[in-house]
């Protein structure tokens, strides 16, 4: 039997997006746990994985066409190239700046940039991947701000790339 971690290698573009529905999910059952602090973990990479998934399909990437990490630092550095991400890691607005850069003037609804960026924001405000390190006590409405982007995210996906 292959070992588990031998699968972080064979990635594509349909294994980012069951990724992040399942990371959603396993969220909402942490929240039901009353988990908020490892809800909003992986509530935040949830997005992060529908913002890189829709950025694939932006740049004509197959549904079963492999990726992985080269691809994605592939990504990173052409974004840093046109100065609209940070240098650091898991940067959800930058990732949000860079689908819409990719769009470009076919954003179509003229509310779907506006909102991307109002949900990115709002969880990255209360989001980072350090936060496994610690043990939190987020508020009702922090974890809410939270849940709220990552549902609209998994409701919007396809509106962010198609």
């Amino acid at each position: 039997m292959a070992e588990l971690s031998e699968q972080l290698t064979r990635g594509s573009l349909q294994t980012l997006e069951v990724a992040a529905t399942r990371r959603l999910q396993d969220a909402l059952y942490l929240e039901a746990s009353d988990r908020l602090d490892a809800a909003i973990y992986l509530f935040g990479f949830a997005v992060e994985m529908r913002l890189n998934a829709a950025c694939y399909h932006l740049l004509g990437y197959q549904t079963d066409e492999p990726i992985g990490d080269r691809e994605r630092k592939r990504m990173e550095n052409d974004a840093r190239s046109r100065g609209i991400m940070a240098s650091i890691p898991h940067n959800l607005p930058g990732w949000g700046q860079y689908l819409i850069d990719l769009r470009g003037t076919k954003m179509g609804d003229p509310h779907l940039q506006s909102e991307l960026m109002f949900n990115v924001s709002g969880l990255y405000q209360q989001w980072r991947p350090r936060m496994r390190y610690r043990a939190l006590f987020p508020s009702v409405a922090q974890h809410q701000i939270c849940k709220e982007a990552a549902l609209w995210h998994e409701g919007n996906y396809n509106r962010l790339w198609s």
